[in-house]
Order: C-alpha cells, then sequence, then structure tokens
C-alpha cells in the first residue's frame, strides 16, 4: 500500500468503567490541532461494553467521527479480546 493512501489520525480511547480517562482526551485536542494543519479527519476508536453513548462526548472533544466496538467480551481490559 501506497503511503498516499493512508489517511486521518486515529486515537483510541482508552477507558475503565465507562469512564473515558483524561489522557484521551488531551490526545483528540493534540490529534485535532494536527488535523487543522493536514486537512485531515481525527478518528476516536472507543471500545467496551454499553459505551457508545460516550460517543458524543469523544465528538465534543474534537473527533469528526467514532468507530466504537461494543461488546460484552471488552467489558473489561483482557489483550486478547482487545486485540
Amino acid at each position: 500500500m501506497e503511503i498516499s493512501a493512508y489517511k486521518d489520525i486515529y486515537v483510541f480511547a482508552e477507558q475503565r468503567g465507562g469512564i473515558i480517562q483524561g489522557i484521551a482526551l488531551e490526545l483528540l485536542g493534540k490529534a485535532r490541532d494536527l488535523a487543522q494543519t493536514t486537512g485531515q479527519q481525527v478518528v476516536a476508536i472507543l471500545a467496551g461494553h454499553h459505551i457508545s453513548e460516550k460517543a458524543r462526548s469523544l465528538i465534543a472533544f474534537g473527533a469528526d467521527k467514532v468507530i466504537v466496538v461494543d461488546d460484552p467480551a471488552l467489558n473489561e481490559y483482557l489483550t486478547e479480546p482487545y486485540t
């Protein structure tokens, strides 16, 4: 794949117990700054269980889009399900 095919800036939005961690919000702010200089979009990835409603807060902190992966297997962090 050619490097020109890569686009957008992705941020993994870490959450614990349904609470988005502060570092994710900080990263969204930095990603927004970078996106403005590159003309790309900011895409947040949110994984967990019963967390779909948290997508709006990621938009409020700078994400253009949010990819939500909501699954009972992601209720608590375990390496294998999250990979």
